[in-house]
């Protein structure tokens, strides 16, 4: 009886080492899925406001260089302490039928974009230096009338 007791001393220490490592890994994974769902809900509040106001406010036409880099520079704005994050925000000319009430809208899309980079980048491993390639993209498109303040469409 005394025997047979001894033989399991010690599973749990290395049932738990087994999984520690699987445990971490899911940890991170976690931790980094939950930065960039708040980064996309951040993303989606913010980057229309700032295609709304800077178009209007550039007058952009034709994919205005002052009206995008105004837009990109204002969504950075709320990103500033992350590191992990790039913000990159592109327009051109859309398509519109003719509205005639309204004359003609000068309808600009813009095209925000946020990449993710997940946690860690670099890491070391036996001594070998890895490097993550790999980003998640979230995408928001606003089509605005760049000669009205605050009109979308």
């Amino acid at each position: 009886m005394m025997y047979a007791l001894r033989e399991e001393r010690g599973q749990m220490a290395v049932e738990l080492a087994a999984l520690m490592p699987v445990i971490l890994v899911s940890l991170v994974i976690l931790w980094n899925l939950a930065r960039y769902v708040s980064a996309c809900v951040l993303f989606d509040r913010v980057a229309p406001d700032a295609v709304l106001a800077e178009a209007a406010a550039a007058g952009a036409e034709d994919g205005s260089v002052e009206a995008v880099s105004a837009a990109e520079a204002s969504i950075r704005k709320a990103f500033e302490d992350a590191d992990d994050i790039e913000i990159s925000v592109g327009a051109e000319a859309a398509e519109s039928a003719p509205l005639a009430l309204l004359g003609e809208p000068r309808l600009m899309r813009f095209r925000c974009t946020l990449s993710y980079h997940p946690w860690p980048r670099h890491f070391a491993v036996a001594g070998i230096d890895s490097e993550v390639h790999f980003e998640l993209v979230h995408v928001r498109e606003v089509v605005a009338d760049a000669g009205q303040a605050g009109r979308t469409v």
